[in-house]
Formats: structure tokens, C-alpha cells, sequence
């Protein structure tokens, strides 16, 4: 899960519990001190995505356990997921500034969750690396300046944008990479081209190397903090 956690006890309970009341009293007084920070943190977060926070609570060791469980002096963790606001914003944001004509740029964007593709963007990402690409061929072309656009109008343009509203949450890069797994537009396109053929007729290593230079697309790189 790309998240961030804030440790709910992290104060000394010794100083706050009174400790005259009976250990289900401890119990009840310390799951509230929990929630509200909890509250205070879910806060912070929906002010920084715009997105209602989504978390996961676990109680000494045990995910999903209600607070009032907690053996005092015990931990309850709350984990944010924080990622998938980011990412879904990056995505969004692309699709919005993508060529509109046939819409296949928007539909080729590719999610790699420390190099697992994700099926599906909005769910949980268990990932410490995540990577943003298209899967079409002129996409270069288009983060150029070529085909109407100016230079950096996509891939670049978001993820600075993605950066100033994310940047206290996560890294988040304008770079090159490879989509994984081939199948792609863009992989017919890096074997069949013929600026490939041309200046690697030999083939061997040099060609191979061609093809994987023409392989690499704008993209995004999000590291969260």
C-alpha cells in the first residue's frame, strides 16, 4: 500500500490515562484520543487532494480492529492511502491535456506499480515506485512541441502540477521509460520503424539497442515521502 501512517499513540498515556479507571476505561479513553487524531490527519489529507480519505486501522497488531480493543499502553496505526489520490490526479490531468481527436492517447496510459501494471487506478497500491507512461508511439512527438502542441504539454506540464499540489506527499518526476509486458502501439512501432531498419540494418546489439531507445515515452514518476 503507498500510504502514509500516523501512529496514534505515539504520546506517553502514562502522563494522560488515568490510572484508576478500570482497563476498559483506558481502553475507550485512548481509542478516542486515537480517532481524533485520526480525524486531524484525514483533515490534512483532504485539504491537500481534494479527495475524501480512505484508511485502514490497526490495533496492536491486528488490521481492522476497533480501537476500543487496544490493550493500553498499545498501538493503533492508521495507514492513508495516499498514493492512489496522486495517481489518479496525474491520470486525470493527462487525459484532460491529451490530444482529443482520436482519444487513444488518453486510453493508452499505462500504470506500474513497482513494475506490476494496475488494471484498475482508484484501488489500494501496494507499491514504493510508481510510473505513468503512454503506450502510443507519437507521444514523443507530441511532448516535442510537434502535431500543435507546445514542448512539454502533457507529461511535463502534469507532472509539475502534480508536484506543486503533491510535492509535501511525494517525488514526482517528469521522465522516460519503457511500457512492460509489449503488446503495445508502441512496440510494433519500435521494431517495424524505419529509422530502426535504416541506421541498424546489421542488427545484433546495436539494433536491439535502437528498438529500446524508440521504446522509452514520456512519463511520470511518483515516489511517495
Amino acid at each position: 500500500m503507498v500510504r502514509t501512517r500516523i501512529d496514534a499513540l505515539d504520546r506517553d498515556v502514562s502522563l494522560i490515562i488515568d490510572e484508576e479507571l478500570s482497563p476498559e476505561a483506558q481502553s475507550r479513553h485512548v481509542a478516542a484520543m486515537a480517532r481524533q487524531l485520526r480525524d486531524e490527519a484525514a483533515a490534512t489529507n483532504r485539504a491537500l487532494t481534494g479527495q475524501e480519505p480512505t484508511w485502514t486501522t490497526t490495533v496492536d497488531g491486528r488490521a481492522g480492529a476497533t480501537e476500543e480493543t487496544v490493550k493500553v499502553p498499545g498501538r493503533i496505526d492508521y495507514d492513508f492511502d495516499a498514493g492512489s489520490d496522486v495517481v489518479a490526479y496525474v491520470v486525470g490531468l493527462i487525459a484532460k491535456t491529451a490530444p482529443k481527436r482520436s482519444g487513444r492517447y488518453a486510453k493508452s496510459l499505462a500504470v506500474y506499480a513497482d513494475g506490476v501494471e494496475v488494471e484498475r487506478v482508484g484501488g489500494t497500491l501496494d507499491a514504493e515506485e510508481i510510473i505513468v507512461v503512454s503506450t502510443v508511439a507519437y507521444a514523443r512527438k507530441i511532448e516535442r512541441g510537434r502535431k500543435g502542441y507546445a514542448p512539454g504539454g502533457v507529461f511535463e506540464g502534469v507532472a509539475a502540477m502534480a508536484m506543486s499540489r503533491y510535492g509535501n506527499m511525494a517525488s514526482i518526476k517528469f521522465t522516460f521509460a519503457s511500457p512492460l509486458g509489449g503488446g503495445t502501439h508502441l512496440e510494433a512501432w519500435a521494431s517495424k520503424t524505419k529509422q530502426t531498419r535504416k541506421r541498424f540494418q546489421g542488427g545484433g546489439k546495436a539494433e536491439a539497442g535502437r528498438i529500446a531507445w524508440n521504446r522509452r515515452n514520456p512519463a511520470i514518476l511518483i515516489r511517495m515521502r
